[in-house]
């Protein structure tokens, strides 16, 4: 697959994002939106999903070497997506997506370390509902470069 455009679809959105991420593509649609988490990077499809849950891909911050791509069901509980996103690098990029339902075993803790990797509107995830954030892992919550 090939997206043409970033934001190119039904319903465009891209935000402005530093030079070297200007690729990066996150799209996110909950149970009744489509039901689908994308991840694109310059124009190509680099994983998708209609797994329940929240999809994470990390990326190395110069080269964007994918390091991961998992779809964590944090509908049952979040304690995985803990684990993981506890031990991520700081400074690595990380892009989350959420598919069909995300929201239902979302811990505050879970929520706190997405707030670790820029994410400031994880609070407000509802049942459902679709998330995307494009985001890098620090020591204190800071400003997400997309969410």
């Amino acid at each position: 697959a090939m997206l043409d455009y970033p934001g190119d679809s039904q319903a465009s959105c891209c935000d402005q994002l530093p030079n070297d991420l200007k690729g990066v593509v996150v799209r996110s649609a909950g149970w009744s939106d489509g039901n689908r988490a994308e991840f694109w990077m310059n124009g190509d499809l680099l994983y998708a999903t209609g797994t329940r849950g929240l999809t994470v891909v990390e990326l190395l911050p110069k080269s964007q070497t994918v390091i991961l791509n998992k779809t964590f069901d944090t509908y049952s509980d979040s304690s995985e997506l803990e684990s993981y996103l506890s031990s991520v690098a700081l400074g690595n990029l990380i892009l989350m997506g959420a598919a069909d339902e995300a929201s239902t075993g979302f811990s505050p803790e879970a929520m706190n370390l997405v707030a670790l990797c820029g994410g400031q509107l994880i609070q407000q995830i509802g049942y459902r509902s679709s998330y995307a954030l494009i985001g890098q892992k620090a020591d204190s919550p800071g400003q997400p470069f997309a969410e």
